[in-house]
């Protein structure tokens, strides 16, 4: 009778782990699993979204360290709540964004504490514009005057803030009421400035020269320059980031403007290596680093969708996904966790995640 009894307690003890393993399994396929893995992991109690999965000390210094936020990814988290139609979501961020990052004269701050407590008083351009963009954008898809007012209140601050003379700058710096005096080349989006153009904030002609500026970067070989200088010249890293170089031709391609020597040197690279490295020799082409890098391959995948090449997007789009934690009873389950003691960067997660969304839309 015990020995029958024993056998049933465990009948019933594997017969209840089989029904929880179901439903944590079941859970885990609801959604998108890296949207989930982040909203997981990745978002701080006030609603930002960390830079880091991990806490770091030395926070609170010029580079974003742990849980610190930044302007950069509730920009691209707008994108994506649009991306798929998701305007409840959408409006969650668009409150953090106005009660976190939005400052007094209407620049975005690009960077806050976990707390969401104010480091400096300085933007950057190309997550104001980012976000500009996003707003325009949501105003029409929902028809609702808040999000235009917002991008309109946005927008006139860059005209004021980050244009010095006939260009823009990286930054403007409330505290000291200064600008810097150099653009980075891949901050200049055009889209935003093709809404401000519709929505009478910047003229024709005005956005026609932002088109062109685009249009008239010198390239060094297979590679765009790193920066633009007062003194209308423009330097190169000798040490050639990526993630750079995808956001120029991204940028770009938004423009209507084509990178079609860069394209060949990631298809070859490709080719050749099976994978994209970090960065590369500006000289020789060669690479400089082992490590790849998800946020690379989402934003490359997203200018390659754009050049209408799907079939080199899904060969990137593959390879990227072998860094994704695809166990469905791992904690970190979607998530890019590439990092030391399981830590990721919400660039490689959130990138993924609109390259993600926007392949399964050239596939439809």
């Amino acid at each position: 009778m015990k020995r029958l009894r024993k056998r049933l307690y465990i009948g019933i003890g594997v017969i209840f782990l089989i029904a929880l393993g179901g439903i944590v399994f079941w859970s885990a396929l609801q959604g998108n699993r890296t949207e989930n893995f982040i909203l997981r992991h990745m978002v701080n109690e006030n609603g930002t979204l960390a830079t880091y999965r991990l806490v770091d000390t030395k926070a609170g210094t010029g580079e974003a360290k742990g849980r610190e936020a930044l302007s950069e990814s509730a920009g691209l988290w707008l994108q994506y709540t649009l991306d798929k139609d998701d305007q409840a979501s959408f409006d969650e961020q668009v409150k953090v964004i106005q009660d976190n990052f939005v400052y007094k004269n209407h620049i975005v701050l690009w960077k806050l504490s976990e707390k969401g407590e104010r480091q400096s008083a300085t933007n950057a351009l190309i997550d104001d514009l980012r976000i500009i963009e996003q707003l325009y954008r949501a105003y029409e898809m929902y028809k609702e005057e808040r999000y235009k007012n917002l991008a309109d209140q946005l927008s006139d601050a860059v005209l004021r803030y980050n244009k010095k003379d006939n260009y823009y700058v990286d930054y403007y710096d409330a505290d000291a009421g200064k600008q810097n005096n150099f653009v980075t080349t891949s901050y200049i989006n055009p889209r935003a400035f093709s809404y401000m153009k519709k929505y009478d904030k910047v003229s024709a002609q005005q956005y026609q020269e932002v088109v062109q500026f685009l249009a008239d970067y010198p390239r060094h070989g297979w590679a765009f320059p790193k920066e633009y200088k007062e003194d209308g010249t423009f330097t190169y890293d000798k040490e050639v980031n990526l993630i750079d170089q995808s956001y120029v031709a991204y940028h770009r391609s938004l423009g209507d403007l084509s990178s079609t020597a860069y394209l060949e040197f990631i298809k070859k690279k490709f080719q050749e290596d099976g994978k994209l490295y970090g960065r590369y020799n500006l000289e020789t082409g060669k690479q400089t680093v082992n490590y790849e890098s998800p946020a690379a391959y989402g934003l490359t995948i997203l200018y390659v969708l754009q050049t209408g090449d799907t079939k080199f997007a899904k060969e990137l789009y593959d390879h990227m996904a072998t860094f994704r934690n695809d166990n469905v009873f791992s904690r970190y389950y979607g998530g890019y966790v590439t990092g030391e003691n399981n830590n990721t960067h919400i660039f490689d997660n959130v990138l993924p995640l609109l390259a993600e969304m926007e392949l399964k839309k050239s596939e439809q």
